[in-house]
């Protein structure tokens, strides 16, 4: 692996639903692994992700507003707890094509129309205060209407201090 490559990102390993499948119960594991293997290799480590609409524990959406918020939060100090060398996190995934079914007990649309990215990204912050933050989406190179809800909410990040960096995901071209 790292004859070949610069970078481990834990690709599912990291997602919330497979640490926490079980409310309350953790399975640190595959990602202690890729976590632990970056380190002992000198790599950078880049934590995939911290809010997305796919693969976010199926428990979460039993609870109200206020407890998913919590939850959400615990996510993120338990992780940047755990992994403090952690360089770049991909704070929220995909939030045009696969928001956070939660996203209104983190702010809805708000006052920016992008709050609960605005929350997501502070907490993100404020619990990993040494990793670079990042947002990441896919279909907006050849879509401008997409391209331009994304820039808007760089922008809105940006003025905040919040964002360090910004992904663009590509599946395929025509």
């Amino acid at each position: 692996f790292s004859a070949y490559w610069n970078q481990v990102s834990p690709e599912n390993a990291g997602k919330w639903e497979s640490v926490e499948p079980v409310r309350g119960q953790m399975n640190w594991g595959q990602l202690d692994q890729a976590y632990n293997h970056a380190r002992s290799n000198g790599l950078p480590f880049k934590q995939h992700t911290f809010v997305w609409g796919s693969q976010e524990p199926r428990w979460l959406g039993s609870l109200g507003a206020q407890q998913q918020a919590e939850e959400v939060e615990d996510f993120m100090r338990q992780y940047c707890q755990r992994y403090p060398q952690t360089q770049y996190i991909d704070v929220v995934n995909e939030p045009l094509h696969q928001p956070a079914s939660y996203r209104e007990a983190l702010g809805g649309a708000g006052s920016t129309g992008w709050d609960w990215i605005v929350w997501s990204f502070q907490k993100a912050r404020q619990h990993c205060p040494n990793a670079r933050l990042l947002i990441n989406e896919y279909g907006i190179i050849n879509d401008a209407n997409a391209l331009n809800r994304y820039k808007g909410i760089v922008n809105i990040l940006k003025s905040r201090g919040l964002i360090d960096g910004v992904g663009i995901q590509s599946h395929y071209f025509s």
